[in-house]
């Protein structure tokens, strides 16, 4: 569930029981992996700041991970689109990141 992935994601970010290896191993958005291409054009201010794996199966597309955000908070995160077409939901995805990204921690209400 996104709850899991993002509640996981916290530990990941923090390195906690051994976690920071996969930390150090999340695609970069805008850099590495499998976001090196995504956050472009109006989500390009998220380039560098979201370490996130993508996952896609059936007609759901996924992204999850961790958001160094424009407030210097850190933000963890699970967003799926469900039931949309790949190409409407990568830049879905990729603008609610974004969006994530610039809200910082007013989102997580500290």
């Amino acid at each position: 569930s996104p709850e899991f992935v993002a509640h996981l994601m916290v530990q990941v970010a923090s390195g906690a029981k051994g976690l920071g290896t996969l930390a150090n191993a999340l695609p970069v958005s805008g850099q590495s992996g499998t976001l090196a291409s995504r956050f472009t054009g109006a989500n390009a201010v998220a380039r560098g700041k979201v370490h996130a794996k993508t996952g896609w199966i059936d007609s759901a597309n996924t992204l999850g991970g961790y958001i160094d955000a424009a407030d210097w908070s850190r933000l963890t995160f699970a967003f799926y689109a469900i039931g949309s077409p790949r190409a409407a939901a990568l830049p879905a995805l990729d603008a609610v990141t974004a969006a994530t990204y610039s809200c910082g921690s007013k989102l997580t209400g500290s």
